[in-house]
């Protein structure tokens, strides 16, 4: 499963009337007269994937050194046809979890978690399918996707306060654990909910309200919710889906929008590009001095942008918790969000030598499935990226033959084709220390996945 996708597949849909086809969607545009080249460039190659992927709307926004601009697309809703503006919430998908991890390590910053210890060190009760797991699994097992248990998973607990304790309780313990922790990356939504709810042991407090505490209020993201009360009293983007519809191809709205509590520390939160940018900041500030920083020590905030275990099949690296990637010198860090209808995007970079960033990007957009794939295929000369933008994103290199082969069950399990070692030296070192027996790569080879990061 891509990183960002909660669902596995969108519900069933059965509208009364068809839909607009691609030509009959209207897009309204706020760019500005005196856009950069860059920019210019960029926002057309988005309103050429939009017509091409029948994308209904979207927000860009870049930042390039001091200079941040930003435009919108298309309607919000294809019900309403109301236009997207810069005050236009989107659901961020799975953007979300670099914002929890970002409180985690805030929490860690402050002493209430730590990295490598046991996550029975704050939840002593916690149960799992394989007690192994459950008595070793660390918050740096969670935030880089290695915890090595069914992860694709969105059970709806309730909309209360105790949603998310009720799903680590009750339903965490019966996911099966596909390999041993610590051994392979694979992408884990419910490895994010559980990180939701040491942030709710660590602080006292529900997931959202702690949030509102550890980041949001304190980097004054006032357009960053997960309350659906608060998103329903703004204007909002609805979710959409291309399908065929009374025998046309056509663009409907996607239902249901909204999605379970539980899940939402691994992908809740609405946001502007605005309020995405502010947050970038942030983490593009992670060579800062300390005394800069009032949230989360740069020291910290180099840690989730540094490698941690490489991702099967794609030139890229997770870091706890931002996908890196490197060329030519330059790092990128880069995450990406799907919820039903919805998607957004969010890459940064910078020269690891230099104390300021080259550029950031943030597009969210509501679409169905593949409406993401025009950013690293399509997008121009970025200041600072030099010749090595044709090179970054989620390039799924040629599938592999042999041992590393798709397995017949590779859709239904996510993240994993083979065993992964990272190079040290001469010498190839499993992450986190591990080196792979041979029940390792059978249980690597039978979780082979056919949904990668980025692969839609």
């Amino acid at each position: 499963m891509a990183p960002g996708r909660l669902a596995a597949q969108p519900p069933p849909i059965e509208p009364t009337t068809a839909g607009p086809t691609a030509a009959e969607i209207p897009l309204p545009s706020t760019l500005a007269a005196d856009a950069s080249p860059e920019f210019r460039a960029v926002a057309e190659a988005l309103v050429a994937a939009m017509r091409e992927f029948r994308i209904p709307g979207a927000a860009l926004a870049i930042l390039a050194g001091d200079r941040e601009e930003h435009a919108t697309f298309g309607v919000a809703s294809l019900s309403s046809l109301r236009p997207v503006t810069p005050d236009t919430l989107f659901q961020i998908g799975s953007l979300t979890k670099t914002y929890t991890a970002t409180a985690i390590w805030r929490l860690i910053d402050e002493g209430a978690l730590a990295l490598d210890a046991p996550v029975r060190t704050c939840l002593p009760n916690l149960r799992l399918s394989d007690e192994t797991t459950a008595a070793t699994v660390t918050v740096a097992n969670l935030l880089d996707h290695t915890a090595g248990w069914y992860g694709d998973e969105g059970f709806d607990t309730g909309s209360d306060d105790d949603a998310l304790a009720r799903y680590v309780a009750e339903r965490l313990p019966v996911l099966p654990q596909l390999f041993p922790c610590g051994a392979f990356f694979s992408y884990n939504n419910a490895a994010f909910q559980l990180l939701g709810r040491l942030i709710e042991v660590a602080t006292g407090t529900p997931y959202n309200e702690a949030m509102q505490r550890l980041l949001l209020r304190p980097l004054s993201l006032k357009d960053s919710l997960l309350e659906r009360e608060a998103v329903l009293r703004r204007a909002y983007a609805d979710g959409h889906i291309a399908l065929p519809i009374n025998g046309r191809d056509a663009v409907a709205v996607q239902t249901p929008l909204w999605v379970p509590r539980s899940i939402e520390p691994a992908g809740g939160i609405w946001s502007t590009t605005r309020d995405v940018l502010r947050y970038a900041r942030l983490h593009l500030g992670a060579h800062a001095a300390p005394e800069r920083s009032s949230v989360v020590q740069p020291a910290s905030l180099r840690r989730m942008q540094e490698p941690a275990v490489p991702v099967p099949g794609l030139p890229v690296w997770m870091g706890l918790d931002w996908f890196v990637q490197e060329v030519d010198g330059v790092r990128a860090i880069m995450h990406n969000g799907d919820t039903l209808g919805s998607a957004s995007t969010r890459c940064s970079s910078r020269y690891p030598s230099t104390a300021s960033p080259s550029s950031c990007c943030s597009t969210s957009y509501p679409a169905w499935p593949r409406s993401s794939s025009y950013w690293p295929k399509r997008w121009p000369a970025t200041p600072g990226l030099g010749g090595c933008r044709a090179r970054w994103g989620w390039r799924r290199p040629a599938r592999p033959t042999g041992r590393g082969a798709r397995h017949p069950h590779a859709r239904a399990v996510g993240g994993v084709r083979w065993p992964l070692r990272r190079p040290r030296g001469d010498r190839h070192v499993q992450p986190h220390g591990r080196r792979p027996g041979a029940d390792d790569r059978a249980a690597a080879t039978r979780a082979g996945a056919d949904h990668l990061p980025g692969a839609g």
